[in-house]
């Protein structure tokens, strides 16, 4: 948890942003934090709570054609139905997914095929879980 200067220092961040009609965007697992300081609690516990899910299919799809073409990388219909089933759901690992694709076929200066699909999955969630499927 949070110590009480780092309490103390977001309730006044809270309130600076209240003050301004600034937006106050706060990002935390889905942990329980067990606040001490009552005003801040308060605060947080009128907030609007969202949680975001673990990306279903379509999106992990959309999410390496996404993060593929910021790089430049051309990805087909082949690396996704290869991929797409293997990937973790993990939005920061799916993006890991595709910096070591694009790495590998840098290294190797070719373009990215099942070989170099394969060890970037291995890169990213070790051996054994990369040929599960």
């Amino acid at each position: 948890g949070a110590d009480a200067k780092d309490e103390t220092a977001l309730f006044h961040r809270w309130n600076r942003a209240q003050e301004s009609g600034e937006k106050l965007l706060l990002i935390a697992d889905g942990e329980g934090w067990d606040i001490a300081l009552p005003a801040l609690a308060s605060r947080l516990g009128a907030a609007l709570h969202l949680e975001i899910g673990s990306p279903d299919d379509a999106m992990v799809g959309q999410l390496i054609l996404s993060h593929a073409a910021r790089r430049g990388l051309v990805l087909g219909e082949d690396a996704l139905t290869y991929l797409v089933p293997r990937s973790s759901r993990s939005f920061a690992e799916i993006e890991k997914l595709v910096d070591n694709i694009d790495r590998l076929s840098l290294e190797r200066k070719v373009a990215p095929t099942l070989g170099i699909w394969r060890d970037a999955l291995e890169a990213v969630q070790g051996p054994e879980q990369a040929r599960l499927l």
